[in-house]
């Protein structure tokens, strides 16, 4: 049995696999006259980032377990931060020269620290950035550690809930605490699947699929059937909740004081316009863990290699893509785009190992600068 359920390799694999999904989502989007060509990529941007949350949910509780909290804020926050400010300085300047754009002095400030979003996909580093605060505050507390999934629970629930919070982000309310059970569940999980045989393996995922699904369509088709799809949500999300109470291993009394919070938390979601909402939410829980299954058990072949490049400047080509399809774009829609996706792609895959070299030098000049002066 391996170490590590998910190891450094296999999670450059499905970063780099979710993040050309997304490229493709936001092409399909954006850059496409016509979406249907690409229909199956239409919504399959909520699985690529739903893959990256479960993997910083996994990976925050992982580095916890080995060394607590210390170091929390410059090896996870700045870690992403400093890429994203520069990234933001670039974009200030890039859109005065090449675009004409003239912005006061507080709207460079606002518009460098990312107070105001240069790029819409940009809403997720802010997601992301409440997100590991809300693991820090919880995980700071002196309480067991099944409480403390309890509580990322109840936060999760209402970030789905609020409108504060876009659409995306809401729809993936429950990733990044799915990432967190993984590793907190680990060792339990590693038992569980190291004792079924493969027919019985196969057949998990396949149900897995095969739930995700009608979760997918009703989310669809929620207006025209509102009684039933709320009826569907919450039988499912009672046996979920009961699958997660299992896994926690409360004591009886507190399961069922849970269960019941459970209910009628999803009883408000199942009954409003939050639905669609919820059955995406379940559906990325169900169809995530199937995707990193496949990409962890993939032989290390050329595909993998590549996912593995990719997955490596992930960060990278998430905070270059989108600017260079709408803003800057200087191809996608010059040539046909079977050939011109492939120049953008080769365009900001260079320009992302560029800017990762030079802002991991800044950070560990900056570190080291740091430790001196400390």
């Amino acid at each position: 049995m391996k170490s590590d359920l998910i190891s450094m390799e296999h999670s450059e694999v499905i970063r780099g696999f979710s993040i050309l999904i997304i490229i493709i989502h936001h092409l399909c989007r954006h850059a496409i006259s016509d979406p249907s060509d690409l229909i199956i990529f239409y919504n399959l941007g909520h699985i690529g980032v739903g893959l990256f949350l479960i993997l910083s949910g996994y990976g925050l509780s992982e580095s916890y377990k080995k060394k607590g909290l210390n170091d929390f804020f410059y090896s996870k926050l700045l870690k992403i931060y400093t890429p994203f400010l520069l990234v933001n300085i670039l974009y200030v300047t890039l859109n005065q020269q090449l675009l004409g754009q003239h912005l006061s002095f507080n709207d460079k400030i606002l518009y460098a620290v990312g107070i105001i979003n240069f790029d819409a996909n940009f809403w997720y580093m802010k997601y992301l950035f409440l997100l590991y605060l809300s693991f820090y505050v919880v995980f700071r507390l002196s309480i067991k550690d099944n409480y403390k999934l309890i509580f990322l629970t109840i936060i999760s629930l209402a970030f789905m809930a609020s409108p504060f919070i876009p659409d995306s982000g809401r729809v993936n309310s429950l990733t990044f605490l799915f990432g967190v059970l993984i590793s907190m569940k680990k060792e339990f999980i590693e038992v569980y699947i190291s004792k079924m045989n493969m027919g019985k393996l196969s057949l998990t995922l396949l149900s897995l699929i095969l739930i995700s699904i009608p979760l997918i369509f009703l989310s669809e088709y929620t207006a025209t059937m509102p009684h039933i799809a709320g009826k569907l949500n919450f039988g499912l999300a009672l046996i979920s909740a009961a699958g997660l109470f299992y896994i926690i291993r409360l004591p009886m009394q507190e399961r069922i004081s849970l269960l019941l919070f459970y209910v009628l938390a999803v009883s408000y979601f199942t009954t409003t316009d939050l639905i669609v909402t919820y059955s995406w939410a379940f559906a990325l829980v169900l169809i995530c863990p199937v995707v990193i299954f496949l990409l962890k058990n993939m032989n290390l072949n050329s595909h993998s290699i590549v996912f593995a490049f990719i997955g490596s400047i992930s960060f990278e080509l998430y905070l270059f893509h989108g600017a260079f399809m709408y803003s800057y774009d200087f191809i996608l829609h010059k040539f046909p785009l079977e050939y011109s996706f492939f120049i953008y792609l080769i365009f900001i895959m260079i320009l992302s190992v560029v800017f990762k070299k030079s802002t991991d030098g800044i950070q560990r000049f900056s570190y080291k600068l740091s430790t001196r002066v400390s």
